[in-house]
């Protein structure tokens, strides 16, 4: 995902990468090795193999997807390496892009309206991780379960004191709920600024304005509705 949003002067935060891409039966990108390479400032370039029929629904995997089935882990190595990303899902690369600007900042974890569970994070020097992706460690081994999901939503200081962190690092909590709220894309800008996007709802049409007001600012577009908010730390 590749945003450029606005700060409510007016001000455009521009973010690109240039990735080898063309377009699917429904015109979204897909990433496809070997195609001519493009420069991207917004949008979504999708893994090679996207079914094209894929919904927003619990339970759909798609005829090529390398997820694991549910209840089963899932390992995604993402390698940051200059101004280059590569992804490897389960073993299996599935997306790259070239020229990325910017090209360092902090790393976040993020994820769209499920809880999500991660059982290992770890941050190795380029070249040294060395772990090939065996299907067992899928189930956790022979003796480690999937931990149980929540029976009731959970505070975010709550949610907080579950993360272990494995070495010298910390894990700080910098926005929540109310605050931020049904996020679809967040990133982090120069001077401590978090850009936060939020969906509100579908448009049936219009001309593309913005409205800046406030500590956000609102992009009215055809087809969908976004708020974008700028939180700033010290």
């Amino acid at each position: 995902m590749v945003l450029s949003p606005k700060l409510p002067d007016g001000t455009e935060l521009t973010t690109s990468v240039v990735a080898a891409f063309a377009l699917d039966r429904d015109k979204e990108k897909i990433w496809t090795p070997g195609a001519p390479k493009q420069q991207v400032t917004k949008g979504r370039i999708n893994w090679q193999h996207r079914d094209v029929d894929w919904t927003d629904t619990k339970g759909f995997h798609g005829r090529a997807d390398k997820e694991s089935p549910p209840g089963e882990w899932n390992r995604l190595e993402c390698i940051a390496k200059g101004d280059t990303l590569t992804y490897y899902l389960n073993g299996a690369k599935v997306n790259e892009a070239f020229e990325c600007k910017p090209s360092q900042g902090k790393i976040l974890l993020q994820t769209e309206g499920a809880e999500m569970i991660v059982r290992r994070y770890e941050l190795w020097p380029l070249g040294e991780f060395k772990e090939k992706w065996n299907p067992i460690q899928a189930s956790g081994g022979s003796d480690i379960d999937v931990r149980e999901g929540q029976t009731k939503a959970l505070s975010a200081a709550e949610s907080q004191k579950l993360i272990q962190l494995d070495g010298p690092y910390e894990a700080q909590l910098v926005a929540s709920e109310p605050l931020v709220l049904d996020l679809v894309e967040i990133t982090w800008y120069a001077k401590g600024r978090l850009i936060t996007i939020k969906e509100m709802h579908a448009m049936l049409g219009g001309e593309q304005q913005v409205r800046a007001g406030g500590h956000g600012a609102q992009i009215m577009a055809i087809g969908i509705r976004q708020l974008v908010r700028v939180l700033e730390f010290q």
